[in-house]
């Protein structure tokens, strides 16, 4: 299969190392300097302290999207909306589509395109960018992957080969649900290790992390529809477990002036909350304080 994935960070690399066992994968990147080192170097793996290369292509996504069977979308939420816009054309030939954005903001986006298939991914497990052409796969986790729109069967399919089968990709039914579980992980996680400055473990190294961690998680499924809330808790401690050793992509944010996907995460969470009447004080605190680092930064 031939697969384009627009992003060249930690999960667009993670992707492409593995989708690039089997498939033709083309990595687009934001500049001509990170494409060219891919295509000279490939991508490098590091895992359990050994590192793997993969040959793939690589363009800057200013020159132009080839022809795709399916596009994997691996940039910052933020990013997404100027993205569509610029590559509209080019992405409206593409058959099936997969967007693997944090937070909720971007599903309204997904409304105005009329591909075959779009997907929505939620990815669990931990990756970190060690240089423009290497990631560590810090934890392994699994891939839920739903259908916003048509059927998702050829993307899992595309993942059934080889050390593909390391990502653990599955079919979630419930779009609703997915996307709920995703945006609580995410609004527990992320903030407070950006927060804390410290990586996903470290949230569970002693009583009053895990405190505010249980304070968060009952406000955020206080407005978000939650079906098993002891189950999604302690999937939220696995994943702690799982990617002990990973900065979140909020953190790195942080670390790098970056803007954050607080607004998407934390921000979507407090406009579900103003809906419904309800007063969320460490979201609020939360959010703000991620603001001011975000500010500080800058």
């Amino acid at each position: 299969m031939n697969i384009g994935i627009i992003g060249g960070g930690s999960i667009g690399l993670l992707f492409g190392y593995y989708l690039s066992t089997f498939h033709e994968v083309t990595i687009y990147t934001r500049n001509e300097m990170q494409a060219n080192a891919l295509r000279q170097g490939g991508i490098i793996l590091e895992r359990e302290g050994e590192l793997k290369n993969r040959k793939v292509n690589s363009k800057s996504l200013t020159s132009g999207l080839l022809q795709h069977q399916v596009v994997i979308i691996a940039v910052k939420q933020y990013d997404l909306e100027n993205l569509l816009i610029e590559t509209e054309e080019e992405l409206r030939t593409i058959p099936s589509l997969l967007f693997l954005q944090n937070g909720m903001s971007h599903l309204r986006l997904l409304d105005l395109l009329d591909n075959k298939t779009v997907g929505v991914g939620i990815v669990e497990h931990g990756a970190m960018k060690m240089s423009v052409t290497t990631v560590k796969h810090t934890g392994i986790g699994a891939v839920k992957i739903s259908a916003y729109k048509g059927s998702v069967d050829d993307l899992i399919s595309m993942f059934n080969y080889e050390e593909a089968n390391m990502l653990n990709v599955r079919n979630e039914k419930s779009l609703q649900t997915s996307m709920n579980t995703k945006l609580v992980i995410n609004a527990v996680i992320n903030p407070l290790t950006a927060l804390y400055r410290v990586e996903n473990g470290w949230l569970l190294s002693n009583q009053f992390f895990i405190k505010t961690m249980q304070e968060l998680f009952d406000e955020v499924i206080s407005v978000i529809s939650i079906q098993d809330k002891e189950q999604l808790w302690d999937l939220i401690v696995s994943i702690c477990h799982n990617t002990a050793n990973n900065r979140s992509s909020m953190l790195k944010d942080i670390d790098l002036g970056r803007e954050t996907e607080v607004d998407s995460i934390l921000g979507y969470i407090l406009e579900r909350a103003r809906e419904q009447n309800k007063l969320l004080p460490v979201t609020s605190f939360l959010y703000s304080a991620v603001k001011g680092l975000e500010e500080r930064r800058n």
